[in-house]
């Protein structure tokens, strides 16, 4: 039996969770899912997770407390991540993918058969493959600086 790269998709919107888990799933990937970032850190201590993709803003623990975190801890190792976000305005994506090594930054809504290409090509190839990538809306809007909205959650 062949082990699939599994990809852990923490995302508080079922629905919006739900594509991107048959998104993923279409790809070639085994899935797990968190509702919360709080949840999804919990997960990723346990291991065996090769691909996050995470919201920006969630309940509990918003994507980027989620980001800080995992590089705050040695026992979750270094993991491909895309940040998605509907905040395209309020985000200093350059800062972001820079500071947590970020593999994407897609802007909602963004194309489910984006995110597939872009998971084949990143977990098929090598790891900086599409380091950076940023995926506008389709008003082709991009970003600004980082405004502190989110709630921190326990470290």
């Amino acid at each position: 039996m062949i082990d699939l790269p599994t990809v852990l998709i923490a995302e508080d919107d079922p629905v919006f969770r739900s594509v991107i888990g048959m998104t993923v799933t279409k790809s070639g990937f085994a899935v797990e899912m968190a509702a919360d970032g709080e949840a999804a850190f919990a997960r990723l201590v346990e291991g065996g997770i090769d691909f996050l993709i995470t919201d920006h803003q969630m309940p509990r623990c918003s994507g980027h407390e989620l980001l800080k975190r995992i590089a705050q801890t040695s026992a979750i190792p270094s993991i491909p991540t895309i940040l998605c976000t509907a905040k395209g305005f309020e985000l200093d994506s350059r800062q972001l993918r820079e500071t947590f090594g970020l593999v994407a930054i897609l802007h909602k809504p963004f194309s489910p058969s984006k995110l597939g290409e872009m998971l084949r090509s990143h977990l098929q190839r090598s790891p900086e493959a599409n380091h950076g990538a940023v995926i506008g809306r389709d008003d082709g809007s991009r970003s600004a600086p980082l405004q502190p909205w989110h709630t921190p959650c326990p470290i």
